[in-house]
């Protein structure tokens, strides 16, 4: 619908509290690709924390493209690929995911090189041959708010006694 790419970096935040040591997982703010559904790249976590993974979407399907894989995937030997998502990620040396148009949620491990399907219930593109559910995206609506009034209407002491019932 938007098509546009959104990429973000997860990561982890090492916290204690009252001696008790947690690791807490959270994701930065998404990057937006251009209107052209070109790559993005992933937005940087805070500073202070570990990255761990990185995210992001394919925009809508585009038969001139390999929309519900990894860019840079290669048949056979993925650990050796230097182009695309995959690339990108043996040079990170962190997971990658990836949603895609079809609805799924992919994932790539860059120790193994092995790619697996975690999910197949994301929103999906209506145009895509290959998809794999009826969910389709929902385009968060533009939310309008109201001006205020020019003049704000006072209330003044007496007509509030008036307007309250006494027993």
């Amino acid at each position: 619908m938007m098509n546009r790419e959104y990429g973000s970096t997860i990561y982890s935040v090492k916290t204690s509290v009252n001696g008790v040591e947690n690791t807490q997982y959270a994701y930065s703010q998404p990057a937006i690709g251009d209107s052209t559904g070109a790559a993005v790249t992933p937005s940087l976590p805070p500073s202070g924390t570990t990255s761990v993974a990185d995210a992001h979407t394919h925009s809508a399907y585009d038969k001139a493209y390999d929309n519900n894989e990894f860019s840079g995937s290669k048949t056979g030997d993925n650990l050796t690929s230097k182009i695309g998502d995959i690339g990108d990620n043996n040079k990170t040396g962190l997971t990658g995911y990836i949603a895609t148009p079809n609805g799924s949620l992919q994932k790539y491990d860059p120790k193994s090189g092995l790619i697996s399907t975690i999910n197949t219930n994301l929103p999906s593109d209506p145009n895509d041959p290959n998809r794999l559910n009826n969910i389709s995206p929902v385009v968060s609506p533009t939310v309008t708010i109201p001006p205020l009034p020019a003049q704000p209407t006072t209330i003044k002491p007496v007509e509030i006694e008036q307007k309250i019932e006494k027993p």
